[in-house]
């Protein structure tokens, strides 16, 4: 709480993941005991108890091989302490989070299905995580995070609201004062599943219920999490909202101390740029320092343009870009590094370097992607580096033009996830360059030939196999946009491949603005930038396969053939 010392939700949240590493389950169940003990306070959006979950929680994007050993860890620790509601939570959270994945039954462990001949091969991870609840109603209850997982569930089965009210007040009835209960009530009362319901009289009757700054602030926490169903026009036309109310709460959050500072300000800034109130708007990007996330509070897919309107982003990115076209190089870089206090944490400076040759810079800066420095991770060998890094390296291997390194490492991610299209890209991508047109299209085929059902893999194997054009899959790609990035850098490539940089770019300026943060959308935010497609000059070696065309320079420097 605020004010209170030792509060550290982000220590909690690394303490916990180090005790599971270390399988110590017993630390695990003294630090939830002592956790649960302590007094929730409702300005706490995220309360020690709710980051004690989240550092047992799988990442996004994270390995099979990493997910099946920590469900492994989990299993082991409910293995030691059968009755433990906090070792059932965080199963419950594995799975609810490996079917959000994309994921639908649980994962083979040992040659064998998980918990088999307890659990019957069609059984899926929202049943798994179900029979876990529902078995754990028979004993105590003192956990309000257990009611929070009944209520995403409730959302998932589109439950009664009856039954959700019932979960949501047993959990206050443990802790009134937890807030993800009632930012889960909250989604659960999305106008999409519940039109007959407004959830803003709900919003309000919660936050009354505490006096002053302490109910605004709760107020605020809600409404932002209100926001997300709703268009960015729309939002604020929305009957019984009072603006004025969650803004008063979060300023009263940020005049103390506060570990959520980062997160007040991103949620304050969403909410004032949705409401048109520029000048809060800009007070919190000044208070940010040029570090606001658009992923933190841009709430659907064609909000991103809108706010990078609305914050004047569009037209920073428009001014460098300019300069750079028009040969002014040292002002270029100046207008790149001002976008940040610290630009070596700024990803377009690192993509303008690689487009200018500047090798030297881009291995200088000090941005750490997966732990290490550009310069650090040109020197590790491909070959012998962590599972859990080839994804990165590979994409950041073709980035610094170590064309081999990328191909070791982009082979070995290949063998380790065939399933993903990460590998399978960066291997396209090397052909490319090489201008070796047989391995590219060995590569495009590959793709092709993919075994997946993520609708964005779906619609690049669509575009490659030859069985529908760009414009006719454009936008239902938009369905699970976590691997939007990887589909639309495919499809990209294989444009690049045959020389047709018009359309390349077009995919990606089409598509970038709804890709989710994932390492697929670096590689694709490079080529956006012009990056890879102006260094590789093997584009005109590739020409479509029966039809070579002359080689010419487009626009941008790209190298195109003209064949269409």
């Amino acid at each position: 709480m605020e004010g209170a010392p030792g509060w550290d939700p982000w220590g909690v949240h690394e303490r916990a993941s180090e005790l599971l590493d270390k399988g110590d389950y017993a630390g695990l169940e003294g630090l939830a005991g002592q956790l649960k003990a302590n007094r929730f306070d409702v300005t706490q959006e995220s309360p020690e108890l709710l980051a004690f979950y989240g550092g047992l929680r799988l990442a996004d994007n994270e390995p099979q091989d990493q997910c099946v050993d920590q469900l492994k860890a989990l299993l082991k620790w409910k293995e030691a302490y059968p009755k433990s509601l906090t070792a059932t939570i965080a199963l419950v959270n594995w799975y609810m989070d490996y079917a959000d994945a994309g994921n639908v039954a649980p994962p083979v462990i040992d040659g064998r299905l998980e918990d088999e001949g307890e659990m019957a091969p069609e059984k899926t991870c929202m049943d798994k995580a179900l029979d876990l609840l529902k078995g754990a109603m028979s004993g105590p209850v003192d956990d309000p995070q257990f009611y929070v997982d009944w209520l995403k569930i409730c959302k998932e089965q589109g439950s009664k609201k009856p039954q959700a009210e019932w979960f949501f007040y047993k959990g206050l009835g443990i802790a009134k004062e937890y807030v993800p209960l009632y930012i889960a009530m909250t989604d659960y009362l999305m106008p999409f599943y519940h039109p007959e319901v407004e959830p803003e009289k709900s919003m309000k009757k919660w936050a009354d219920r505490f006096p002053g700054p302490r109910g605004d602030a709760l107020y605020a926490y809600v409404m932002r999490e209100d926001a997300t169903n709703y268009p960015w026009p729309q939002f604020f036309q929305v009957p019984n909202l009072d603006y004025a109310r969650a803004k008063n709460g979060l300023l009263a959050r940020l005049s103390g101390t506060n570990p959520e500072r980062w997160r007040d300000e991103h949620i304050l800034a969403s909410l004032a740029a949705m409401k048109g109130d520029n000048l809060t708007l800009k007070r919190m990007l000044l208070e940010l320092e040029g570090d606001f996330d658009l992923d933190q509070f841009a709430t659907r897919e064609k909000d991103y343009e809108h706010l990078r309107i609305v914050c004047g982003e569009k037209a920073a990115l428009g001014g460098a870009e300019s300069l750079e076209r028009a040969g002014k190089v040292a002002d270029a870089e100046a207008r790149w590094m001002s976008f940040t206090t610290d630009a070596g944490e700024y990803a377009p400076l690192e993509f303008f370097y690689e487009r200018q040759g500047m090798k030297d810079k881009l291995l200088g800066m000090q941005v750490k992607i997966v732990g290490k420095t550009m310069k650090e991770m040109s020197e590790m060998d491909p070959g012998y580096a962590p599972a859990d890094m080839l994804g990165e390296l590979a994409s950041y291997y073709a980035m610094m033009g170590e064309w081999d390194k990328a191909a070791v490492a982009a082979q070995r991610f290949d063998q380790l996830r065939p399933e993903n299209m990460i590998g399978k890209n960066v291997l396209l991508l090397c052909a490319i360059e090489r201008g070796d047109a047989e391995a590219a299209e060995k590569g495009v085929m590959e793709i092709a030939g993919m075994k997946t059902k993520k609708p964005p893999y779906k619609a690049a194997k669509a575009v490659l196999s030859g069985a529908k054009a760009w414009g006719d899959v454009a936008g239902g790609m938009r369905n699970n946009n976590i691997y939007l990035g990887q589909g639309a850098t495919a499809i990209a490539l294989y444009y690049m491949a045959r020389g047709q940089g018009d359309v390349e770019r077009k995919v990606i300026e089409d598509e970038l603005p709804y890709c989710a943060e994932n390492s697929g959308k670096a590689l694709l935010e490079s080529l956006d930038y012009g990056a890879l497609s102006r260094t590789l000059k093997a584009v005109a070696l590739l020409p479509t396969p029966g039809a070579p065309a002359a080689a010419t320079t487009g626009t941008n420097g790209v190298v195109t053939t003209g064949t269409k």
